[in-house]
């Protein structure tokens, strides 16, 4: 049972402009018949608008999942007014009966019928199970059949799924990836997904659907839809996605048997995401690559992702630094990008470089030094500078452009290090802005 909801909590889910409109369905009574069902443990109700729309809430400690049949519905991240008005109106009741549990306030059902609804509901379950489970039987045992007569006729054995798989409900599924960060640790990827006939609804228990799909079990979303083998399918993109998570799974269960502590924080599980194995994320993202994704992470949404293995976009500034014959260089634009260690990857918006084992130890170093120092500038005294040019240079330019002022390049003639900095400057694998640096031959 998830907290009681108050004005501010459902103010938080829904723009200025929704919530407004909101308020005024549920001031001007335009919301109906507000019943919740004990059986799906969520809130129906009927909202007066251009027409009547229904509106399902289901509420529990993961948040809040709503549907409503409006056109506007689908059109937006946010939900509508009509949740909205509904969420108000569970918000009152609740108040309104000092927070008792909603099957004793609102329900219409006495303790006896509540209980004789769930043991029919269960012995109607109980009795599809036992349908379905004839059914494969004899799928399987036509399939036995068939397999003996092909082996005897030197042609390939057919695939369990084929005879099934005609005149199936091809099902659409939304895929979510999130980049989450924990308190400790690294930033790992996580992958979320919603599924159905047209409208898509969440899977708050991603594991335990996805097993049910390898299995050929039929799962239960709300009362308006159902997961059944026989009659949904995948596509064939969808099913790779699927092998993937599941191959996740048992990789990261072979891993913490192996390893006292393995890469993915406890306080990273969560029943509705799936954390992606560091050894598939290169087959990952390419195939996230190929159809459509949403990209979550830092408060922004992207739509699709792209993935590099080219040069990465970062620019280094080397300037003056506030000391005399001293220079600072500015770290900023390496900050600006997610870099996931665990995975190989600098992330720019929606684009995923791939970083060398060189690169990533590069940026390492340069990320432990910010996180110590507080400070995306990096001084560098006049001593410093011939080593600086000499280790630190080469190694810039390999995770990105170095800029150089061009007011202070006759300072660096002055140092004692001139002909060394010279000699960086002439080596072929060092790419340079020319643009803003240029130093004469003496």
């Amino acid at each position: 049972m998830s907290s009681v909801l108050t004005e501010s909590k459902i103010r938080k889910l829904f723009t200025e402009a929704v919530y407004r409109r909101g308020v005024s369905y549920y001031r001007n009574g335009y919301v109906r018949d507000l019943v919740f069902n004990p059986v799906m443990e969520s809130w129906d109700a009927k909202v007066r608008g251009s027409t009547i729309y229904h509106v399902n809430v289901q509420l529990d400690e993961l948040g809040i999942e709503c549907e409503c049949d409006c056109p506007a519905f689908d059109q937006y991240y946010s939900p509508c007014k009509h949740v909205a008005a509904v969420l108000l109106k569970i918000q009152e009741s609740e108040s309104m009966n000092n927070g008792n549990t909603r099957l004793n306030v609102l329900s219409p059902l006495s303790a006896q019928e509540r209980e004789r609804i769930l043991q029919d509901s269960q012995k109607r379950r109980m009795e599809e199970e036992r349908r379905q489970a004839e059914e494969r039987q004899r799928i399987y045992a036509k399939y036995l059949t068939d397999q003996f007569i092909d082996a005897f006729a030197n042609q390939p054995q057919p695939v369990l799924a084929q005879p099934v798989s005609g005149g199936k409900e091809q099902l659409v599924v939304e895929w979510i990836c999130k980049i989450y960060k924990p308190y400790s640790g690294n930033q790992v990827l996580l992958l979320e997904m919603k599924v159905g006939p047209k409208k898509t609804y969440v899977v708050r228990k991603i594991l335990e659907f996805l097993n049910a799909v390898q299995a050929q079990r039929s799962y239960g979303f709300t009362s308006l839809f159902s997961y059944d083998p026989l009659q949904h399918d995948f596509s064939a993109s969808d099913k790779e996605v699927i092998e993937m998570l599941l191959k996740s799974v048992e990789y990261e269960r072979v891993y913490q048997q192996m390893q006292a502590h393995h890469f993915r924080n406890n306080s990273i599980s969560d029943e509705r995401s799936i954390t992606i194995s560091p050894l598939l994320a290169d087959a990952f993202l390419a195939k996230m690559a190929e159809g459509p994704v949403r990209l979550e992470y830092g408060g922004s949404v992207y739509e699709g992702v792209a993935v590099h293995h080219d040069e990465l976009p970062l620019t280094l500034q080397l300037d003056k630094g506030s000391k005399q014959d001293s220079f600072k260089l500015d770290l900023s634009d390496l900050l600006l990008r997610e870099y996931l260690g665990l995975y190989g990857y600098l992330v720019e918006r929606n684009h995923f470089y791939k970083l060398s084992p060189d690169q990533q130890q590069y940026i390492k170093e340069v990320k432990e030094l910010v996180n110590k120092t507080h400070n995306p500038l990096l001084m560098i005294d006049e001593e410093q500078i011939e080593p600086f040019l000499s280790h630190v240079v080469p190694k810039m330019n390999r995770i990105g452009k170095l800029k150089i002022a061009m007011r202070y390049q006759a300072v660096f003639r002055n140092f004692h290090c001139r002909r060394r900095f010279l000699w960086i400057l002439s080596m072929k694998s060092c790419r340079f802005d020319w643009n803003i640096i240029m130093v004469r031959k003496c």
